[in-house]
């Protein structure tokens, strides 16, 4: 009796070490694949350019202070980023006016 109890509990162990290990496997792979790679590096890219408008909107606005001879702005301009929802992406505030186009 005591064997069988033992060689159920390693059987049971050993499926659900598996079943364990080949989930962890698989999300390895769907996390190291071309296009999972390459929306964390477009993410990345898109804050970076964000973070850079807002510091050139921050430093515009000192040097225009400063050129108009008065006081520093009490608060910098910067964008506001509203997310919907748990992993959505950030909604930009939408400009008014004509968008550049490249000239290739």
């Amino acid at each position: 009796m005591k064997r069988l109890v033992w060689f159920a509990a390693g059987a049971a162990a050993g499926v659900s070490g598996t079943a364990y290990a080949k989930r962890k496997a698989r999300q390895a792979a769907n996390r190291y694949r071309p296009v999972s790679i390459a929306k964390g590096a477009v993410d990345r890219v898109a804050d970076a350019v964000r973070e850079g408008r807002s510091a050139m909107a921050a430093k515009e606005a000192e040097l225009k202070a400063r050129q108009d001879g008065g006081q520093q702005p009490a608060t910098p301009p910067f964008q506001v980023l509203v997310v919907e929802a748990v992993g959505a992406e950030p909604a930009l505030p939408s400009r008014a006016g004509p968008r550049r186009r490249s000239r290739r």
